[in-house]
């Protein structure tokens, strides 16, 4: 039988605390899934409860879903070198940032949320790896 430090995909449900995600870079260092969706999240960081916090205890980290949570700035995520997929879609995100470092980053799902302003879209043309990006439901998609 295979342990959890062997465990390649996570979909916890319930409110996410310092604590659990402590847990969770402690107990499954091998992951490369994570989907923390409809979490009540508030904000994606390192440091605070509420917070995104562990990330970097999940070096093989491939793909992040935190959609539909309560994200209004995206922090902490510079560390995840491996990331190809990010899913921040149903929240609350105006301003793109913290997603430079993102080198392998392949998909970005951005759907529903507040991005009115070409600006922040522009600030992805760093992300050379980025192949699939969805804005979807946001202010800027709205042709009047």
């Amino acid at each position: 039988m295979r342990g959890k430090e062997s465990l390649n995909e996570l979909r916890p449900k319930g409110q996410m605390t310092a604590e659990i995600m402590g847990r969770i870079g402690r107990e499954y260092p091998r992951l490369r899934s994570l989907s923390l969706a409809s979490n009540s999240i508030s904000y994606v960081y390192s440091i605070a409860i509420k917070k995104i916090e562990n990330l970097h205890r999940l070096p093989l980290l491939e793909k992040l879903n935190l959609s539909k949570n309560q994200i209004y700035k995206i922090e902490g995520l510079g560390f995840q070198s491996n990331l190809r997929e990010l899913n921040l879609a149903h929240n609350f995100i105006e301003v793109i940032q913290g997603l430079e470092s993102l080198i392998n980053l392949t998909m970005l799902n951005l759907s529903y949320n507040k991005i009115s302003d070409i600006n922040e879209i522009k600030k992805l043309q760093v992300n050379t790896s980025l192949r699939i990006l969805s804005l979807e439901g946001n202010p800027i998609t709205n042709t009047k």
